[in-house]
């Protein structure tokens, strides 16, 4: 279905795989600008274990959603000829 109008065999990023990766990106951009910051400008205060588990979560869900959207639900659910954007 996706290869009718992709002559150039390109990646195509379904909806949702890009929120994904939003997701994960930041995490992991944050955890490491966090690692240069003190204990109290943290925004848990004085608990950095506790700020990198809940950053670590975020990238692992950021994970999930980008292979859920990407991968899962396509397959899954999305019907041959479907119309998305029906005339009425």
């Amino acid at each position: 279905m996706t290869q009718a109008n992709n002559p150039y065999q390109l990646t195509i990023l379904r909806i949702g795989a890009k929120t994904g990766l939003y997701v994960t990106i930041y995490g992991i951009i944050r955890s490491v600008l966090d690692s240069f910051r003190t204990p109290f400008e943290l925004p848990l205060k004085n608990a950095p274990i506790s700020n990198h588990v809940v950053l670590g979560l975020a990238i692992i869900l950021g994970l999930l959603l980008f292979s859920f959207a990407q991968f899962i639900a396509p397959n899954k659910w999305r019907e041959e000829r479907w119309l998305y954007e029906k005339s009425y």
